[in-house]
Order: C-alpha cells, then sequence, then structure tokens
C-alpha cells in the first residue's frame, strides 16, 4: 500500500525473491517489476477496499475481520474517553507553557 514500492531500499525487497517465490501486489495499478509479471505473481488491481473485501469473503473470513474492528473501534472509543485529549502546548517567549 502507499509508495513503498518506489521507496528504496525497501523496494528492493521485491526483487530480491526467487522466481519461483510467488509475489502479491495488492494496488490501484500494476507497478514496478509486476509491470512485467512472472509465472507465480498474484495482482489484485483496483480499489483497495473492494479487493480486500472480496479476499476476505473467498477466504470465509469477512465477517470475522469485521467482528474485530467494530471491538476494537469500541475499546478506541473507550480509551479516548478515558483518556481526552490534552490542551495543546503553546510556545511562548520563554519556553513551551501549557
Amino acid at each position: 500500500m502507499g509508495t513503498s514500492l518506489a521507496v528504496y531500499p525497501f523496494a528492493d525487497i521485491i526483487d530480491s525473491t526467487t522466481h519461483s517465490t510467488m509475489r502479491l501486489l495488492i494496488n490501484r495499478q500494476l507497478v514496478g517489476t509486476f509491470l512485467s509479471p512472472r509465472s507465480c505473481d498474484v495482482t489484485l488491481i483496483g480499489d483497495l477496499e473492494i479487493n480486500i473485501k472480496q479476499l476476505l469473503t473467498k477466504l470465509d473470513a469477512l465477517d470475522y475481520v469485521l467482528e474485530l474492528m467494530n471491538r476494537e473501534n469500541a475499546l478506541h472509543k473507550q480509551h479516548q474517553k478515558k483518556f481526552p485529549k490534552s490542551a495543546p502546548i503553546a510556545r511562548t517567549k520563554t519556553g513551551y507553557d501549557r
């Protein structure tokens, strides 16, 4: 996701695998060495959210992942209520004050 295949040295990792290693690209478009794919490359091109939902559905894991996300979101909201954001720190001539 993002620009990982354009940022070095991370971008080199995808090319360091043997040609018999399966590689997976999930992206809006083909990039990098996936423009000339290897025989065992797998690509999911298009909208990330749609592709991931389709993949999870095929793995029969969509309901589990959605439930997990709902639980984590609820915990996050509880945490935010317990620990509200503190007042921003303002810079003054003498330093930093609250």
